[in-house]
């Protein structure tokens, strides 16, 4: 079994050193010839057509046997139709998926080298080995392989320069730069719908783990729990299982002398969107933690005195309950860094070994508490109605729904719900299903939690992201019923919201021999403009109405 530092011929974490995207998949490349624990399996090609992988680790048994895994956890997910004793065969076989990603901000590098080493760790230490007998590990090397490419590059040039270790002076994501993270409900990006596809049609994973870094003025590594307000949608048990493995994590670095470690500090349970807050709305446990940087993979040396508190929960740079042992100061390298993350991890794999059961067993009574809400109504479902404004718009907030999961039916006929009369072509949302909340988290409105010390006063500020409200994003109508209709419907499929997409000519305006006009108000119409220009097809904007 290689080491990564013997296959690349480099010191992987050293100081001022750094493997590139093509050194780390030739790394993952030679682990399947070397072991029969790792299966590597490239998802697709990013944006600039390099190869993003994932690594499945597991046991040679479990490896042998993902196919059964996967279809098992599928019945998990969702459990409409699951007997009480066919989900309690499963549970008792079923080892604990969990998906572990990496670097998706390109310039918080480190876990990209951690991955590596991880993986060689899972399949040589002993302990590690028997706790893969019940646990599946997806470790993506990284959600950026582009900006994992750039940054290294940039780094290396500039060592030795006044330069080392300073930003990046361009995006490291051609179209969405550091906001890769903010994408993961719409999904406009090749990167997050490959790794959406394997989320919620693949592999269905209980466990959902985003290693990032943060500013190095505080904390060495944060760690759940996290801080309020705490989005409404979020189930308890998905919280409690966050605040359960942070705890656990904690524990295994103070067992390991790391100091540093705290929770309860700057991130919260509120924003739908990132890449571990998204999983949260799929009945996934999703975690995060964020470890102190340093300036790419160049030390810094920092005193006690110069490190802060933070306004959200370590109000000073001193001992407290969730900030029981100070990092003292000193230098803080890149190998701290990656050291303190696969501590982390490891302990994440460890503890789902001992906690199987509960872990899987939780996965599927999630769902059926989504199902059973939806049942009861509040609302019931949303409905689309046919005829908007911008029939383009309607099409693709449809999309994103079905790309992130959710079920969505079509009217094949007239319908009332609420009072409210409805056109064959109208969409519908219903309630009761395993994704209700990330359906009604995106079509609802977000409204602030008030701060208790200020009852009826000023509404508590969420650390990231407001509001994602679809409908509003959108500019279409979605109405919420709150209690049960009937309506006949057939299911949206992505090969029908493909397929309308392509039939947009027609469905955009008059079809002539020599021309065809679009209609402004539908945005599809831009699209097809922008494609005509580039063809050299003539385009013109009408001043005032046609007459069709």
């Amino acid at each position: 079994m290689p080491t990564p530092s013997g296959l690349l011929g480099l010191e992987v974490g050293a100081d001022r050193t750094l493997a590139d995207w093509g050194q780390i998949t030739r790394y993952f490349a030679s682990l399947p010839g070397a072991t029969p624990m790792v299966k590597v399996d490239t998802l697709g090609r990013t944006t600039q057509g390099r190869p993003l992988v994932v690594a499945t680790i597991s046991s040679p048994e479990n490896i042998r046997n993902l196919a059964t895994i996967r279809q098992r956890q599928a019945r998990l997910a969702d459990p409409r139709g699951l007997s009480a004793a066919d989900e309690a065969a499963i549970v008792a076989r079923q080892p604990a998926v969990v998906m572990i990603t990496c670097n998706i901000h390109a310039t918080e590098i480190a876990s990209s080298q951690m991955a590596m080493e991880l993986a060689h760790r899972l399949v040589t230490n002993d302990t590690l080995r028997r706790a893969l007998d019940d646990v599946v590990l997806l470790l993506v090397p990284s959600l950026n392989p582009d900006g994992q490419q750039m940054v290294t590059e940039y780094y290396k040039q500039t060592l030795g320069t006044p330069y080392e270790g300073g930003q990046l002076p361009w995006l490291y994501h051609a179209y969405v730069g550091h906001d890769n993270n903010r994408d993961w409900y719409m999904a406009t990006q090749v990167e997050t719908r490959l790794v959406t596809d394997l989320l919620y049609r693949k592999w269905f994973p209980a466990v959902f783990y985003d290693v990032h870094q943060q500013g190095n003025e505080g904390m060495r590594l944060t760690v759940p729990p996290h801080v309020d307000p705490i989005d409404p949608n979020v189930d308890p048990l998905i919280v409690r299982g966050i605040n359960h493995i942070g705890m656990e994590m904690a524990l295994a670095l103070e067992e390991r002398g790391k100091t540093g470690v705290g929770d309860g500090v700057t991130y919260d349970l509120w924003w739908h969107g990132g890449a571990r807050s998204t999983p949260t709305r799929h009945n996934m446990v999703g975690l995060l933690t964020e470890a102190a940087s340093v300036r790419i993979a160049t030390p810094i040396t920092q005193r006690r005195e110069d490190l802060k508190g933070h306004a959200r929960g370590l109000p000073r740079y001193e001992q407290k309950v969730n900030f029981p042992n100070p990092w003292p100061g000193g230098t803080w390298r890149l190998r701290d860094i990656m050291d303190y993350e696969l501590i982390a991890a490891e302990a994440l794999v460890r503890m789902l070994s001992q906690q199987r059961d509960q872990y899987v067993r939780n996965f599927a009574r999630i769902g059926r508490r989504q199902v059973a809400m939806g049942e009861a109504g509040g609302p019931w479902a949303y409905v689309i109605p046919a005829g908007q404004r911008d029939p383009g718009a309607a099409l693709r907030l449809v999309e994103v729904l079905r790309i992130g999961g959710v079920e969505v039916e079509r009217a094949t006929a007239p319908f009332t719900a609420n009072g409210t009369s409805y056109a064959a072509g109208s969409y519908v949302v219903k309630m009761a299903q395993p994704y209700r909340a990330h359906a009604k988290d995106l079509l609802e409105v977000q409204r602030f939690p008030r701060m208790e010390r200020y009852p009826g006063g000023p509404q508590e500020r969420p650390y990231d992201v407001a509001g994602w409200t679809l409908p509003f994003q959108f500019g279409v109508t979605a109405d919420e019923v709150a209690t049960r209709f009937e309506a006949r419907t057939e299911p949206v499929r992505e090969v029908d919201v493909v397929a309308a997409s392509r039939e947009r000519c027609g469905a955009a305006g008059a079809t002539g021999a020599a021309y065809r006009v679009l209609d402004a108000r539908d945005t599809r119409g831009y699209a097809i403009a922008l494609a005509a220009l580039g063809r050299g097809v003539p385009v013109r904007v009408a001043r005032a109405p046609v007459s069709l």
